[in-house]
């Protein structure tokens, strides 16, 4: 375990670093194209929501 918590370790579980920063960078857009993709599903079911004048459908779209 590193002394401090901030330390970086000397290798993370065996992967080089140039490696490691390619996998997080890969990690980081995937993580935003699931925010996007739940962002533009919340919209498409409160508007469906909306046109159908169910606050059941609104409701279940807002907690997306």
């Amino acid at each position: 375990m590193a002394e401090n918590c901030c330390e970086k370790p000397a290798h993370v579980a065996g992967i080089p670093d140039t490696e490691r920063a390619t996998l997080i960078r890969e990690a980081f857009r995937l993580e935003w194209f699931t925010v996007a993709w739940m962002t533009v599903e919340a919209i498409i079911a409160i508007a469906s929501g909306i046109a159908a004048h169910s606050i059941s459908l609104t409701a279940s779209g807002s907690t997306a």
